[in-house]
C-alpha cells in the first residue's frame, strides 16, 4: 500500500541474489539474512553516505541554509541539486537502487511515485527535502542522512532476528490446512507505504512500520528494544494475501459484465482484508475507529447505495471507480477527524489527527475487518476459511451473524445473493 492506499496483493529471495554496491570503507553493514532481502535498504543507506561523502561542505552549507526562509532556501539549493545529479559516482548508485526488483516491485504498486521523482528526492540531499509524492519520502531520506549509523545497524540487527516460520505460522491460522512456502521478501525503507503483497511478492517497508510511528524526537533511540513482533505479524498479513489469492480469486469470469465484475472484486477485498488483518489485529485508536458503529453505519450505508445504484443502472463505472479511490483517501479523513471530535472533545483537533493520520478507516480495511470478525468472534471460524473459496457468501454469512436488531448494520436484503 502508498499507506491508506487499498493493494492486493517463489522461492525466498536470497540475499545474494541481487548484485549490491560495494560498500564503501567505514560502512559495516552486516549482509541481508539469506531468507529476507535487505539489500534494498543496504544500498540506500550506501547511497546516502555517498552523497555526503562527495558533499564535503555539506554540515556549513546546511548550517547556512537554515537561516533562510524555506523558498530562499530552495532556491539557494538548486545548485547542489544540480551537481548531484551530474555525479556520475551518485547517478550510478542510484539508478542500481531504482532498477532493483524491489524498487521496480514499488514503482509498480505506488504509481503516483515514479522514478523521476524519486531522483529528485535524492538529488536535494542532504540539504533539502524535496517535496513530491509519496508521502513525505523527502522528508525521510533527509532524516536518513542524519540518522544512517543507527539505521544501518538496527535493520541488520532486526530483520536477523526476524523468523519466517512465525509469520507463516500466524497466516496459517487463518487458511486452509496445506504447505505454505515462505514467498520472496524485500525491505525497503521509507518509500511511503507499509507493506503490500503484489505478483505473488511481498515488500515490507520498516520505516513505514516501524519507526515512523514513533515520535521524531526519540524515533533513533533505543532501537535495540525493538522486537520482531509487529514486523512478524505484518508479515503474516501480507502473507496471507500471497497464500489466499489463487484461493479468493479462482475461477473469476472473464465474460461477466463490468456491473458483475465490479461487486465481485470488491467482495474479494473484502474477503481478502478482512480475513488478513486477523493476522495482524489493530490495537489503540486504529482499532477503535475500526470498530466505530458510526463508522460502520456510515460504510455499509454507502456500500448499499453503490450497491443499489449498480443494480438499478443509475450509476457509470468511471463513478464507481472515482467513489471507490475516494474511500480511501477524502472519505475516510473525514471519518477520522469525525470519530477523534467525538472521541476526544477537549483535545486539540488538528494535532490529534496529525498524530492518527495512518489510522484514517477506509472502506475495504474496515468493513472488511468488521464484517470477517462478526463470523469469527460469533464461534464460526470454520466459515471464515469457506470464504476463501466461497467470497460471494460474504454478505450473506455476514447478516446472519449480524442479526437484526440494527438494520443499519446490515447489507440490504437486495444485495445478499
Amino acid at each position: 500500500m502508498i499507506r491508506f492506499l487499498f493493494c492486493f496483493s517463489a522461492i525466498l529471495i536470497s540475499a545474494l541474489s541481487i548484485p549490491p554496491v560495494a560498500l564503501a570503507q567505514g560502512n559495516p553493514i552486516a549482509p541481508a539474512p539469506r531468507q529476507l532481502d535487505t539489500t534494498p535498504i543496504r544500498d540506500l543507506v550506501h547511497l546516502v553516505n555517498t552523497i555526503i561523502e562527495e558533499n564535503p561542505d555539506c554540515n556549513a552549507t546546511i548550517a547556512r541554509l537554515g537561516r533562510l526562509d524555506w523558498k530562499s532556501c530552495q532556491d539557494s539549493c538548486a545548485p547542489y541539486i544540480a551537481r548531484n545529479a551530474e555525479n556520475p559516482r551518485i547517478a550510478e548508485e542510484l539508478e542500481a537502487l531504482l532498477g532493483s526488483p524491489a524498487y521496480q516491485l514499488c514503482f509498480r504498486q505506488f504509481t503516483i511515485l515514479t522514478p523521476d521523482w524519486y531522483r529528485k528526492f535524492v538529488y536535494g540531499l542532504p540539504y533539502i527535502a524535496v517535496d513530491g509524492p509519496g508521502g513525505g519520502i523527502g522528508e525521510t531520506l533527509l532524516e536518513l542522512c542524519r540518522h544512517r549509523t543507527e539505521v544501518a545497524g538496527w535493520y541488520a540487527d532486526a530483520v536477523s532476528s526476524v523468523a519466517p516460520a512465525r509469520a507463516i505460522a500466524i497466516a496459517q491460522e487463518w487458511l486452509p490446512p496445506g504447505e505454505y512456502a515462505t514467498p520472496p521478501t524485500y525491505f525497503v525503507y521509507g518509500m511511503g507505504g507499509d507493506a503490500f503483497a503484489r505478483e505473488g511478492q511481498v515488500c515490507f517497508d520498516l520505516y513505514s512500520i516501524v519507526l515512523g510511528d514513533r515520535p521524531a524526537s526519540v524515533r533513533f533511540t533505543g532501537l535495540s528494544e525493538i522486537g520482531t513482533e509487529r514486523i512478524e505479524r505484518v508479515l503474516a498479513h501480507e502473507f496471507h494475501h500471497v497464500f489466499s489469492e489463487d484461493m479468493i480469486y479462482a475461477g473469476t469470469d472473464p465474460g461477466l459484465s463490468w456491473q458483475q465484475r465490479w461487486r465481485g472484486r470488491l467482495v474479494r477485498a473484502l474477503v481478502s482484508e478482512g480475513t488478513a488483518m486477523h493476522c495482524d489485529p489493530r490495537q489503540g485508536i486504529e482499532r477503535e475507529v475500526r470498530r466505530d458503529t458510526v463508522v460502520i453505519r456510515y460504510w455499509i450505508s454507502s456500500l448499499n447505495e453503490k450497491l443499489a445504484a449498480v443494480d438499478a443502472g443509475s450509476t457509470s463505472e468511471s463513478d464507481l471507480r472515482a467513489w471507490y479511490d475516494s474511500t480511501y483517501h477524502d472519505l475516510p479523513r473525514d471519518l477520522l477527524r469525525d470519530f477523534l471530535t467525538r472521541r476526544f472533545p477537549d483535545r486539540d483537533l488538528d494535532s490529534l489527527f496529525a498524530e492518527n493520520a495512518s489510522h484514517r478507516p477506509d472502506l475495504t480495511h474496515t468493513l472488511g475487518w468488521w464484517m470477517v470478525s462478526r463470523l469469527s468472534e460469533g464461534g464460526q471460524k470454520e466459515r471464515v476459511m469457506q470464504l476463501l473459496s466461497s467470497p460471494d457468501s460474504l454478505f450473506a454469512w455476514y447478516n446472519e451473524s449480524a442479526g437484526s436488531a440494527d438494520q443499519s448494520l446490515l447489507i440490504a436484503p437486495s444485495q445478499v445473493k
